[in-house]
């Protein structure tokens, strides 16, 4: 086979100011390339071990109608040096993992708000086997702007607190009743 040679192209310009390269195979950049915009209709790889370096905002886009996925096959770190890290999705957001490992939120040891929800949202709902709220030293408050209810379709309901307790109503009548004895002390 006939040893492959470099060849060197100054310039090639066709009419429309661009350069056209069409190869059979692959076409290999093996030093540095410089490009203010990089679009492939098969699509483009970034190598182990390569890396995008640039001034200015990076965008990645996938064609309408097609989806964008990005794949890690070990531990990644999607994150942000200043700022936010916004994720929007028209359709929705799902977050996950795969199997029974957990997901985590705000699980790093520092002080900060998590928010979940939004004053206008139209609900904020929380399905598991167990629903564990834990609060510290400065309590746990729930308000709530219209009636509420704390109901369980199976087992006690139990309340209890350490100092003295106050359990009152603003306007009306506080009604405990029972389906059985009323013990009350």
């Amino acid at each position: 086979a006939p040893a492959v040679k470099a060849i060197l192209i100054p310039s090639l310009v066709d009419a429309a100011s661009a350069v056209r390269v069409n190869a059979a195979g692959t076409v290999d950049v093996t030093d540095i390339l410089n490009a203010d915009s990089i679009t492939s209709d098969a699509g483009v790889t970034i190598a182990a071990g390569s890396s995008y370096t640039g001034a200015g905002a990076v965008t990645v886009t996938a064609l309408a109608g097609t989806a964008l996925t990005l794949t890690s096959p070990i531990a990644a770190t999607w994150s942000t040096t200043a700022g936010l890290l916004t994720l929007t999705g028209t359709g929705g957001i799902t977050v996950d993992s795969g199997g029974v490992t957990a997901v985590n939120l705000g699980t790093a040891a520092a002080a900060k708000t998590i928010t979940v929800g939004n004053a206008a949202s139209t609900e904020v709902e929380v399905n598991a086997l167990l629903v564990d709220i834990n609060a510290g030293a400065t309590g746990l408050t729930m308000d709530a702007g219209g009636a509420s209810n704390l109901t369980t379709s199976a087992g006690a309901l139990t309340i209890s607190a350490a100092a003295a307790s106050t359990w009152s109503t603003s306007a009306g009548a506080l009604t405990l009743d029972s389906a059985a004895a009323l013990n009350l002390g």
